[in-house]
């Protein structure tokens, strides 16, 4: 299946800062009700970046060393949200690349019995407009997949219950389905065209806590996205730490979950604050990586290009 492009509507913002206590309070339009004082993730621009260790460094290394060896073809790899997003800056390829997303199970087009509380409407999109699912294709997917042949979707993320990466599934495939609405196609055409069951894929990079000695693994898989690979490193909670939710490190990925969806990246990291400290920390993923491999980004070779 080849994707076609998309125009898109972006929508502006306004930053207030209170500088004596540190918190920043974003006013946005007036559907989206959104602010840090309900999710307090702002980050003081002036405190020390805290970068990773060299011990991170070498379990990213691992991680990514890993996922060049099993892709190729005509395989997609998203790098999921803050906790599977670090790893993309290990590469250079035209069809890998971070996907901004978060509370992706707090989603409201789940399932009751499958979607997280979500009292503060997080996984409500701005007025339930599907408009800006589509400003999503085009902004995030359709950069790493415009135009190309696609036979799997690999999700890189982190998770122990698999119910965020069943979420995630749900919302891409929603955000396509709107495309092809779009288009006015025909919902056979988007069934006919997509193996649903078979295109999502998860490369689970989990702490080797994780994993029994008999080789079993104490996590709980998804129930819609087959597993591709489970890969272990690390010792206790060490790759945990990578992931910046528990204050071990600055976020790396902006706090992107749908009711931000009617504004871009660009604009939620203004208001959160953060976005100097996250270029410094992807980039001292990206100097370890040429350090470790001939000054060059990871490319894997068998990955088609186009």
């Amino acid at each position: 299946m080849i994707f076609p492009s998309l125009p898109f509507l972006s929508y502006f913002t306004l930053l207030l800062y209170f500088a004596n206590n540190a918190w920043s309070l974003s006013v946005f339009s007036p559907s989206s009700g959104d602010t840090n004082a309900i999710f307090p993730r702002a980050i003081d621009p002036s405190a020390p970046v805290r970068y990773y260790s060299a011990r991170e460094l070498v379990l990213i290394w691992e991680a990514c060393v890993d996922i060049q060896r099993l892709v190729g073809g005509n395989d997609i790899v998203f790098f999921v949200g803050n906790s599977g997003g670090y790893l993309a800056y290990c590469f250079d390829h035209p069809r890998m690349g971070p996907i901004p997303l978060s509370k992706s199970r707090s989603y409201y087009r789940l399932e009751p019995s499958e979607r997280q509380s979500d009292p503060h409407g997080y996984g409500v999109i701005p007025d339930k407009d599907t408009d800006h699912m589509l400003e999503y294709y085009h902004n995030y997917l359709w950069p790493k997949f415009g135009g190309k042949a696609v036979d799997r979707i690999i999700l890189v993320d982190h998770s122990s219950s698999g119910r965020s990466v069943d979420a995630t599934r749900a919302i891409l495939m929603d955000c396509i389905w709107q495309r092809y609405r779009q288009l006015e196609r025909a919902p056979s055409q988007f069934y006919n065209d997509w193996d649903w069951s078979g295109k999502f894929l998860l490369y689970n990079f989990i702490g080797r806590r994780k994993q029994f000695s008999d080789g079993t693994f104490d996590v709980e898989n998804p129930k819609r996205v087959p597993i591709f690979r489970q890969f272990t490193a690390g010792g206790n909670h060490e790759v945990d730490h990578l992931l910046a939710d528990e204050g071990y490190h600055d976020r790396v990925q902006a706090e992107y979950y749908p009711r931000r969806f009617d504004r871009t990246t660009t604009d939620i990291w203004a208001a959160d604050g953060g976005f100097p400290q996250a270029q410094r920390m992807r980039q001292q993923i990206r100097d370890y990586v040429r350090s470790r491999n001939n000054g060059q980004l990871l490319s894997p070779p068998r990955l088609n290009l186009i």
